[in-house]
């Protein structure tokens, strides 16, 4: 993504994740604490007992608390694309984690600096053509078994596309299809592509949740989750 995009890509979407912001406080936090905790998950598949974090895309922090509470040993460095997002992050959830700022010559971190990298509902907001080199540029920050973990709308779920197709920012979001994804984060080098679907519940039906597990496998669930790895 060339740096101006990434400028009116930051600029377009400030006033929706300002209001996204003041929304983490009640339900988009649970939804945030449930992802980091298949995260979590994840980690502890792979025997991780504390991995160094990028969470790429991060915007203005909405997942740092649920971070805080499932990876207490863990470094995190958030990396955003706006100094905007950085600011209102580092303002509303002020602690310790390091904040970089994603140009158009990628993430500013050495190769394989992390075990972990995770993205949450980012890539339907960056223009297709850029998927597989933002991918490449994931995989060169991650080590050598280290794990890739996105979520992602499903667009075969009627709730996510309507939701799309009334983005409060009323702007570019493009719902990719699990397989696209699949084969996007394939060509870009991750080994062992996995995705299984989430319902995700509202607190209010916390005790279903164990029910939605069970569902990983149908394909109509609200959001779907990408594991990949990097073999070597």
């Amino acid at each position: 993504m060339p740096e101006a995009e990434i400028d009116a890509f930051s600029a377009r979407f400030r006033a929706h994740s300002l209001d996204s912001l003041q929304k983490s406080k009640n339900s988009q936090a649970q939804f945030c604490d449930y992802k980091i905790g298949e995260l979590r998950r994840v980690a502890d598949q792979a025997k991780m007992k504390c991995p160094r974090i990028l969470n790429f895309g991060s915007g203005i922090g909405g997942s740092l608390s649920g971070f805080r509470r499932s990876f207490k040993e863990s470094e995190l460095t958030c990396a955003s694309f706006s100094k905007e997002y950085i600011a209102c992050a580092q303002q509303e959830f002020p602690r310790a984690e390091d904040h970089l700022l994603v140009r158009e010559s990628g993430i500013p971190m050495p190769d394989a600096s992390f075990e972990l990298a995770f993205s949450n509902c980012v890539f339907n907001q960056i223009p297709k053509e850029d998927h597989q080199n933002w991918f490449k540029e994931l995989q060169r920050v991650v080590k050598p078994g280290g794990k890739l973990v996105v979520f992602e709308p499903n667009p075969r779920n009627p709730f996510s596309a309507r939701t799309a197709g009334m983005h409060s920012s009323g702007a570019n979001v493009r719902l990719i299809g699990p397989q696209e994804m699949k084969r996007t984060v394939l060509a870009a080098g991750w080994d062992g592509v996995k995705i299984d679907y989430h319902i995700l519940l509202p607190a209010m039906l916390a005790k279903l949740r164990p029910l939605g597990r069970g569902l990983r496998w149908c394909g109509l669930g609200r959001q779907y989750m990408t594991v990949a790895e990097r073999w070597v």
